[in-house]
This record gives C-alpha cells, structure tokens and sequence, in this order.
C-alpha cells in the first residue's frame, strides 16, 4: 500500500467516525487527551516519523531507547482518535534464561510478565478505565507469534511485535504477510545482542536485510545505539561497557 493509499485508509477512518459532524463515542471512550509524544533524540524522532509514513517500521538498537515505547505511545494515540479500532502486542515465546515451564491461564496470563512493558504504557496513556475495558474487549490484544500464521490482520489496527531477534524466521515472514489495508503500522522491535540462539544471523538482522535487499515500499529502518538511551546515565555507562565487550549479553557467562 503506498503512502498516499495510507492517507486515503486515514482520511477514511474519519469520516466513518463522524455522524451530524460530530465524532461517534464509544463505552468508556473518555474524554482524555493525550500529550503528544516528543522525541528525545534525533533518531527517535526519525522513528516517529516512519511510523506515521510507513506501513512496516523495523526497529533495532539497545534497551532504553524507546523501540516499545515509541510504537506503543503512537498507537495508544491512535486508538484514543478513533482511528484504529484495536492493538495487538505480539513476541516470541522465547527470553533470556532457562525456561520456568508451562505457566497456567490463557495467553493473556502467560504473556503478561513478557509484554507488561508495553501494556503498562497502554495503561499510562490511556488511563486505568479505558485500559481495562480494551483488555477486556481484547481491544488491546496479547496474541502469541506463535498464533499469528494463518490469520489475516484485516482490522484497523497497529502491530507492535518486541524481541523480534528470538522469532524463527518463518514466523517473521508469517507476520509481515498476515497485513490488511487497513492496518496503520507494524513496528518490529529487538535487539539483536539480546538473541538467544547465536547460529548464524538472527532474525531481527534477516528481516532488515531482506526488506533492504528488495527495497520494499512503506518500509522505514530505524538503527538505535546506545547514544541514544534515554535511561538513567548509569545504564547508559552499563550499555558502553558492554559495547566493549563486545555487545553480546548472552555471551557473558
């Protein structure tokens, strides 16, 4: 969908929302206006910008910079205005460390400790009420990777998918493909130091390679570094270090 479609689906969005001249409200639709987001650093602000303009953003850098957040404000905006209808949060079943085992509940229950980041952002911006009636109504929806293949994407919705460098590539390949017109954006996020399998090149590295390699349209690429850590000035100094030991935190052992 090229940028200028893009505009045409929003301009859409608007008026479907309004009625008499006056925009349709939904239950628990509060009156809450949102700040906007400023960005903090110049590369922040190159992100912003590319997911406003762009369908798929790829998102790489250290932790701290805002990749999550960034997305997560954005579409929290967006569905405060009507003009998205839903959030979906998605990431691999996969971290750091050794598998805790089966956690009980549905995915909700156990995705929560991997996805609260962004959900307590949700939580911030959109204020406690709405939040918790867009869970509720899966307005705001935890769905696993995992679950992502075979389903269409056809809701006016934003996609944020985090710890994209522990996907396989065919689930990013999957979700990159599941995309409807309607969707405002797909931000995919990861750092690549932070991948758990270390055979060969991870699949945040692929995806941005494969959508440079055959210059897909409505594709921004936004690298952070750890200059751009927006943190305390200790974790700053800690994300410099590990630079100089290479960068590879699963290879401190």
């Amino acid at each position: 969908m090229a940028k200028r479609n893009k505009q045409k689906v929003v301009q859409k969005r608007w008026e479907s929302k309004l009625e008499g001249g006056k925009i349709v409200k939904e239950k628990f639709n509060e009156e809450r206006t949102i700040p906007a987001l400023q960005a903090k650093t110049q590369r922040q602000k190159e992100y912003l910008k590319s997911l406003n303009e762009n369908i798929i953003t790829v998102a790489t850098g250290h932790s701290g910079v805002g990749k999550t957040y960034c997305a997560t404000y954005r579409a929290c905006q967006l569905l405060n205005s009507g003009l998205i209808d839903k959030i979906i949060i998605t990431r691999p079943y996969a971290h750091l460390g050794k598998d805790a085992g089966s956690v009980p509940g549905d995915d909700f229950d156990k995705y929560y400790p991997m996805v609260r980041p962004m959900l307590d952002v949700c939580k911030k911006v959109l204020g406690l009420g709405k939040y918790q009636y867009s869970i509720d109504k899966q307005i705001i929806e935890v769905c696993p990777l995992e679950k992502i293949q075979g389903r269409s994407l056809d809701e006016s919705c934003a996609v944020i998918a985090d710890e994209m460098q522990n996907a396989t590539r065919p689930q990013a390949v999957s979700l990159m493909t599941r995309l409807g017109e309607e969707v405002s954006f797909l931000a995919i996020c990861g750092d690549p130091r932070q991948a758990i399998h270390k055979n060969g090149l991870n699949t945040l590295d692929w995806t941005e390679r494969f959508l440079s390699k055959y210059k897909i349209n409505d594709v921004g690429i936004i690298r952070f570094t750890e200059e751009d850590c927006v943190r305390s000035g200790i974790v700053l100094e800690i994300l410099k270090g590990l630079e100089k030991e290479g960068g590879y935190y699963t290879d401190l052992e």
